[in-house]
């Protein structure tokens, strides 16, 4: 279809699918929404005699339907021709309009480049979380910290109410952000994330926990991990 080949914004997806590599979204930001969107359809498009098509499978994955691409101009024309006919004021007619823009797929472009625009700054903001969290706050075997674990009680103000209790123990650092604390010797120990941990810093830390240092490396045992 020649309208195809003249329209940029699909000349600009047709040679990304050729190189078969699909741009970052950093790469994609600078562009408009036609392209943010068929960037959100990548994995239902592909190329056809050159041509861009996307690709309707059924359910089971055994059959497959696929739709030619129209270029934005070219929609509009067959919108613009459809509504400007005799019977273009009709309610059939504008349920049809309807249809045709959602098949042609415009509105779902726009709700997935929000989507996809939502959940990037979402996922930018807890990364930036995380990294601030993990690097400003990190614990050893032996520290004293608050366990943040609010318990709701009826009839008295959130703000009356107890948020953090311990202190507790971290008995061992399983990764970045996951630790193995305990109250007492004697209490279960639990497993929880970084983000609920504070550093306790009040008078008489637990002191029950001895972090033992690893045993010497002998010549039996340099030979035996041999």
């Amino acid at each position: 279809m020649k309208s195809q080949k003249k329209d940029s914004d699909l000349k600009l997806i047709r040679n990304w699918l050729k190189n078969g590599v699909r741009p970052t979204w950093q790469e994609v930001s600078r562009y408009g929404t036609t392209i943010k969107g068929y960037w959100a359809q990548w994995s239902s498009l592909c190329l056809r005699d050159g041509l861009l098509h996307r690709k309707w499978e059924s359910p089971d994955g055994v059959s497959a339907v696929y739709q030619l691409v129209l270029p934005k101009a070219r929609i509009h024309q067959v919108l613009e021709e459809l509504h400007s006919s005799p019977s273009g004021g009709h309610f059939g007619v504008t349920r049809t309009l309807a249809r045709v823009r959602d098949r042609f797929y415009w509105v779902n472009c726009r709700r997935d480049v929000e989507e996809c625009e939502k959940l990037k700054m979402h996922s930018d903001k807890m990364k930036q979380r995380l990294d601030t969290t993990s690097t400003e706050t990190a614990f050893e075997p032996g520290d004293a910290v608050w366990l943040y674990a609010p318990k709701r009680m009826k009839g008295r103000s959130p703000k009356l109410q107890k948020n953090w209790e311990g202190p507790y123990t971290i008995i061992k650092k399983i990764n970045d952000l996951v630790y193995r604390i305990q109250l007492s010797p004697r209490s279960k120990p639990k497993v929880v994330h970084l983000e609920r941990l504070a550093r306790y810093t009040g008078h008489d830390p637990p002191d029950w926990f001895v972090v033992e240092d690893p045993p010497p490396r002998t010549e039996d045992s340099v030979i035996r991990d041999e």
